[in-house]
């Protein structure tokens, strides 16, 4: 099984591969939490990447490594952005003024790490 990063960039012929192409940097970057426990001491299940690219051109994320997908649930359309007590009441992601997608898809992965030795993970996206 090949395991990859969410994001792949075009290969460059002339790239050596001990250059840091910042793969290594796709960790929080909205700055509105932590993983696993959020600024606001709430348990944070995840990180929030960003997509190379965003926000004009974001790149596609793609699965870390082949599998089946077992759950997914599209994402609520995104609400205007407001202050309001009652607009933020309608929409509970909507909590901190900011946006989180309540759209997520589990993928379950099965691979071999031995001889006839099985191991089964699960990637949520």
């Amino acid at each position: 099984m090949l395991v990859s990063f969410p994001f792949l960039r075009n290969a460059d012929l002339q790239e050596k591969d001990t250059i840091d192409d910042g793969t290594f940097n796709l960790g929080e970057k909205s700055g509105k939490g932590a993983f696993p426990v959020s600024h606001q001491f709430g348990w944070h299940g995840g990180v929030h990447l960003v997509a190379p690219g965003a926000p004009s051109d974001p790149e596609p994320v793609r699965a870390i490594a082949d599998g089946e997908v077992v759950f997914a649930r599209h994402s609520d359309p995104m609400p205007l952005n407001s202050d309001s007590a009652e607009v933020q009441a309608a929409h509970p992601l909507l909590y901190y003024t900011g946006w989180t997608s309540n759209g997520v898809m589990l993928i379950k992965h099965q691979t071999e790490i031995g001889e006839g030795v099985g191991v089964t993970f699960y990637s949520i996206y």
